[in-house]
């Protein structure tokens, strides 16, 4: 089917309001078919391109369409509760070694994010058909395209648009930040310990208790850094 360009789509005249006070465009004796199609066409594929960006984005959707994922939800929950555990028993240990607040800065304020991160995770995945239900009715508030101008429906369209493009550079800029925040030290650290040859014990960037002792170990000190890289990744994923 023929399409024009967009150059070639002629204005239209505001018709009188319809049920809702809104005007539609109405169409004159050479209004060009094609043109009519072409902007129909356009309107509704960008609407569904731009809700199946934002559905594959959402965490309720995607357990709704993947019930298989609900299982695995359950599993990331018992990865935030360790988390939770490891860097509040770390807390707790420098205290005992007697950190004061300015030392504990860091590591208190990454075991407070993961405490909220689990305590809403629990909360939006025990009540995502109660939220859903709510953002459906708050939709449905909402005004249909069919009672808006042509105009009226371009805005709304562009403004869905603009802000998933700005949450998604914010997200993204956010993943590489925390990318250099975690992966630097760990290659200062390789870099020392294989590169310049230096004997000193291995520290993680927040202070974990886990059952092994990693601190003279860089195998194991690998490992308990990619751990709370990945989860801080997930983490922010979510």
């Amino acid at each position: 089917m023929y399409l024009p360009p967009r150059h070639e789509l002629r204005p239209r005249r505001p018709a009188a309001a319809c049920a809702g006070g809104a005007a539609r465009p109405e169409l004159s004796d050479d209004t060009d078919p094609k043109s009519v199609l072409y902007e129909i066409y356009r309107a509704k594929h960008e609407n569904v391109e731009v809700t199946n960006e934002l559905s594959r984005n959402n965490l309720i959707d995607v357990l709704d369409d993947m019930p298989w994922l609900g299982k695995l939800s359950w599993l990331q929950l018992l990865v935030y509760i360790l988390a939770v555990g490891s860097h509040t028993g770390g807390v707790l240990e420098r205290i005992a070694n007697g950190a004061d607040m300015v030392q504990l800065s860091g590591d208190l304020s990454a075991t407070l994010v993961l405490w909220q991160v689990t305590v809403l995770y629990v909360e939006i995945y025990g009540k995502r058909k109660l939220i859903k239900k709510l953002i459906l009715n708050l939709e449905a508030l909402w005004s249909s395209d069919d009672k808006l101008r042509l105009e009226m429906e371009e805005i709304k369209r562009q403004s869905v648009k603009s802000i998933y493009k700005w949450i998604s550079q914010f997200y993204k800029i956010l993943t590489c930040y925390m990318h250099f925040y975690f992966c630097l030290p760990f290659f200062a650290t390789a870099v020392r310990h294989f590169v310049l040859k230096e004997d000193f014990a291995f520290t993680t960037i927040y202070k974990l208790k886990v059952p092994f002792q990693y601190e003279d170990n860089f195998l194991l000190y690998w490992v308990a850094s990619m751990i709370d890289y990945g989860v801080y990744e997930i983490m922010g994923n979510n």
